[in-house]
């Protein structure tokens, strides 16, 4: 063999080698939501019980396997398909007519730019006074049998929280005070402006307005035609986010087939959460319940933020609200449903001895965000509205996000701070006089501030910690303050006036700013690529590159 010959060989070798996918970059690990049958969670035992407390407070998750026979006050007449646990298939029929078309719907383009959301928005007061679905539209656009199907969607779900979930949990929390306290002790779980407290989660769902939302997910290609022959893309539709609320009740997506062929609807794949000891990114597999012999249906429970924050729960029970993300393939359609639980509009979610913050000052808070990229929608207006049986109250229902994940989700005049996008202090100077003057912004509790004298401590109080990100806290009583820059902290200002002036402007933070400046060259073990399974080291492809160099001087 020629050496010339030889060398291609080599570098042909190595190439291959070198530019081999990294382990872990192609698909993410799968998370088995742990499933319990409502017999297992209705009656509890040490072995269920023990299992329970660990996911709450762990991951968040867990799924019950609901008997379709189960269902308290079912009514086999309404369809002839009440056995069916494909209740979301005749959503996937009226896609294309949900939305404005029926009353308390909407369309929404979600933040990824190609993913159209159209959404039927309801709540229901309590746990057993859910305000009636608009029949009329719903029929007129979808069908009588697909209205059925919402309806038995809702009592589902309804009957899963109300006579498995809350009683378990409620269980749970009594056994940890008893253990601690002694058994004829009571624990105070949420106070309320009254003087008075809520002893039991069943008693603040019960007190409150619950949200309810049926989505349908379609996302097309970026060329922004439906016949592009393109190979189908999976990346983010709904970005890494914690829901507020105490918990979400669902039922897992289905993705509509999209061809007349196949009529069937299939399991969604596409929800993944991130595990909080790990951060690893895992991709949730719920129990399978679409078999036409199947008389089960699964409902899922995910705990928020609410739940983490503002409940006053044993430490021995450090509740943990889930992390999740939705990743869909180009083309598809998904179609969910689910109940986000909440908190009386009088219940204290802050204990401050100054300015003790109800849920009703904290949803009004909430209220100027405008990203929507959550399964569900928090509308502050809606919430306060007092007709609850009127049309403009549903309508309300689908409105404003209540928070925002990160500095990206943020406009160019606005720094991230309480989960929400909130403006630069105005006082009289711009963002470049206070970073000239070796000032960064920091979002930060000023009563600590004021108390402490210590930067660190207020900048923390506005800090989730498990997540070590600033601003990532439901606070009220956290905003934006400028300060002396302080080694350590994060600001989303650090790093603007070190930008060369014609790409950004720092008076204007015009569309280009960004807190970070991205490095030069890649870490040598990044993936690069397009995304998809064909990803390399960055340091395996440079090499490559580098043999393929020589060896054309060699030849």
């Amino acid at each position: 063999m020629t050496r010339p010959i030889l060398y291609l060989s080599l570098a042909v070798l190595l190439v291959s080698i070198l530019s081999s996918p990294i382990e872990g970059v192609q698909a993410a690990e799968q998370y088995h939501v742990a499933s319990f049958t409502s017999e297992q969670l209705h009656h509890g035992s040490k072995q269920t019980d023990d299992l329970l407390t660990d996911i709450l407070t762990t991951t968040g998750i867990l799924s019950i396997r609901i008997p379709l026979e189960y269902q308290a006050g079912s009514d086999d007449s309404l369809s002839s398909s009440s056995h069916n646990s494909d209740v979301l298939s005749g959503l996937c029929g009226c896609q294309n007519n949900l939305g404005s078309r029926i009353q308390g719907g909407e369309e929404f383009l979600l933040d990824d730019g190609i993913t159209l959301r159209k959404t039927i928005a309801t709540a229901t007061t309590g746990i057993d006074r859910p305000i009636p679905l608009p029949r009329g539209d719903i029929v007129r656009e979808c069908g009588v049998e697909t209205y059925h199907e919402l309806e038995r969607a809702r009592r589902h779900v309804s009957e899963a929280v109300s006579s498995v979930f809350l009683p378990a949990l409620d269980r749970l929390i009594a056994a940890e005070v008893a253990s601690t306290a002694g058994s004829s002790s009571s624990h105070n779980l949420l106070d309320r402006t009254n003087g008075l407290s809520y002893q039991s989660v069943t008693s603040i769902v019960k007190d409150a307005v619950n949200l309810e939302h049926f989505h349908a997910y379609s996302k097309h290609d970026r060329t922004d035609t439906r016949t592009h022959e393109s190979d189908p893309v999976t990346d983010y539709a709904l970005d890494w986010h914690t829901d507020g609320g105490l918990f979400l009740a669902f039922l897992p997506a289905k993705v509509c087939a999209t061809h007349d062929t196949n009529p069937n609807i299939r399991d969604d794949h596409s929800f993944y959460i991130q595990h909080p000891n790990s951060n690893q990114e895992l991709q949730a597999i719920f129990p399978r319940t679409t078999t036409s012999n199947n008389k089960e249906i699964t409902v899922a429970i995910m705990l928020g933020a609410g739940s983490e924050q503002w409940l006053q729960t044993p430490d021995s029970l450090p509740l943990r609200a889930t992390r999740h993300a939705v990743k869909m393939t180009t083309n598809d359609v998904r179609v969910w449903y689910g109940m986000m639980h909440l908190v009386p509009t009088d219940a204290i979610v802050k204990s401050d001895p100054h300015h003790p913050v109800t849920f009703a000052e904290w949803r009004k808070a909430s209220s100027p965000v405008h990203h929507t990229d959550s399964e569900h929608a928090l509308s502050a207006d809606a919430l306060g509205a007092h007709d609850k049986s009127s049309s403009v109250y549903r309508r309300g229902l689908q409105g404003l996000h209540d928070h925002v994940e990160s500095q990206k989700d943020c406009t160019s005049s606005e720094f991230y701070c309480w989960i929400s996008c909130l403006s630069v202090p105005e006082d009289g100077q711009s963002v470049k006089e206070h970073l000239d003057k070796g000032q960064s912004l920091y979002c930060l509790e000023q009563s600590v501030l004021d108390d402490t004298q210590d930067i660190q401590q207020a900048v923390d109080a506005c800090t989730d910690g498990s997540t070590g990100v600033a601003g990532s806290k439901a606070n009220l009583q956290c905003g934006n303050t400028w300060f002396n820059t302080t080694t350590g902290l994060q600001s989303y200002t650090d790093g603007l006036n070190k930008k060369v002036t014609n790409i950004m402007n720092t008076d204007s933070l015009g569309p280009s700013s960004s807190p970070s400046i991205a490095p030069i060259i890649a870490p040598t073990l990044a993936p690069v690529g397009n995304g998809d399974a064909n990803n390399y080291s960055f340091l395996g492809f440079a090499f490559a590159t580098s043999l393929l160099l020589i060896l054309q001087l060699l030849l």
